[in-house]
Formats: C-alpha cells, structure tokens, sequence
C-alpha cells in the first residue's frame, strides 16, 4: 500500500509499501513502518495524509465543490445578463 503526506509547504510526500502507521503524541511525529524500514515525519509538517482511497474521497469532494461554485458563477452571470438586456429594452 502506498501512502501520501500533504505538506505544509505544498509539497506531497509519497512512501511506498506500507506496513503500518502510527502517530507518536509524545514526539509530535509519524512513523511510518515499510517493508524496508521506518520513517518518521514530523506532525506539524503534515496538512493531510491517507492511503489512495483517501485522496480519490478528497478529489471527488474538491470537484464537487468547484462543480457547485462554477454553477454560482454560471446563474449569477445570467441575472446580471438578464437585468441588463431588459434594463436596455426599457432605456432605464
């Protein structure tokens, strides 16, 4: 399994072939154990982290928004249209 880090200074951090994880309340850290190792990344670096289910969750939730936002924006622009062409039709 892999697993991905959302840093705070945007970058995303990939570790490959999972074992396990855990987070260290004491050190302020993540372990990360691997098939050929452990790592450990610091708490306060990470904004977001989760295996690929996670981020495929994640995306589908940012789509939906920008969706819902472009649809706004869409309406919004034809009742500015719409009181335009009629504010033009009775020279108001």
């Amino acid at each position: 399994m892999d697993y991905y880090f959302l840093l705070k200074d945007c970058s995303v951090k990939t570790i490959k072939n999972v074992c396990s994880i855990k987070e260290n309340q004491k050190n302020d850290k993540i372990i990360v154990l691997t098939e050929k190792g452990q790592e450990e990344i610091l708490l306060q670096d990470v904004l977001l982290h989760g295996d690929e289910e996670y981020w495929k969750q994640v995306m589908e939730l940012l789509n939906t928004i920008d969706r819902l936002k472009n649809n706004m924006v869409k309406k919004q622009l034809r009742k500015v249209w719409s009181i335009g062409y009629l504010m033009g039709l009775f020279k108001i």
